[in-house]
């Protein structure tokens, strides 16, 4: 339970390393960022001085709780934490927000760099936007970025033959479709065939033509009489 956040205040310089002091509080981590701004403003004229400085950063924090035993501590290495470190490095004259573990790096950037006077003059709004931006990223412990999908690769061929007999294929692909295009005739409106005239039959080879002027032969035969007229049996006379 808490909301543990350390200020590190900067005084010497070690080669690539920084040394200094860690400001911790236990229940105001979150307000850090407006802490070290009123910190600032009230400590002006002590700006370049560490020893003062260092003691109004400090009383800024605890002032609502001078006497109390628990809450707030000092130590060369960090305390507890759940927040980025507000860097105070008063060799330079500059507040910058870093990954806890990284604040003492000389040659850490940081997540955002102010001088004195940029920081007072900063919005409090930016200065939380960057004091909290890359809070889960930069806590220890805290959970990976899951890995992005790879992206779909498409198999492409690399030597000189498969890349010729892939243009083949495609070229075969295209010409297809026109040539049976050419082959099939097209077709004819239902209209016009109804109205063309069918072909006569031919007439077998070796048939005599009928000669001119003759008289066509009746289509019908006529049909004879189904039933025949029978006579009525005689009868023998009696002897």
């Amino acid at each position: 339970m808490g909301d543990r956040g350390n200020i590190f205040f900067v005084d010497v310089r070690q080669g690539e390393t920084f040394a200094g002091i860690y400001m911790y509080t236990h229940w105001s981590g979150s307000s850090l960022p407006g802490l070290v701004r009123e910190a600032l403003k009230r400590g002006r004229g002590r700006w370049g001085d560490a020893p003062y400085l260092a003691r109004v950063v400090f009383c800024e924090l605890v002032k609502d709780s001078i006497l109390e035993e628990v809450g707030f501590g000092l130590s060369t290495k960090i305390g507890d934490n759940e927040h980025t470190i507000v860097r105070i490095d008063d060799l330079a004259g500059r507040v910058s927000f870093h990954a806890p573990g990284r604040e003492w790096r000389a040659s850490d950037p940081g997540l955002a760099s102010w001088s004195y006077e940029d920081y007072l003059a900063a919005p409090a709004i930016e200065l939380e936007r960057v004091f909290f931006a890359q809070l889960e990223e930069s806590l220890p412990g805290a959970a990976p970025k899951p890995p992005r999908a790879p992206r779909a690769q498409t198999t492409k061929p690399t030597s000189a033959p498969a890349k010729q007999a892939a243009k083949k294929t495609a070229k075969q692909a295209a010409k297809q479709p026109a040539k049976k295009a050419a082959k099939q005739p097209p077709k004819q409106p239902a209209t016009q065939a109804a109205k063309s005239p069918t072909k006569a039959k031919a007439a077998p080879a070796g048939a005599k033509a009928a000669p001119a002027g003759a008289k066509a032969a009746p289509t019908r035969a006529k049909i004879a009489p189904s039933r025949a007229k029978t006579s009525p049996p005689r009868r023998r006379a009696a002897a």
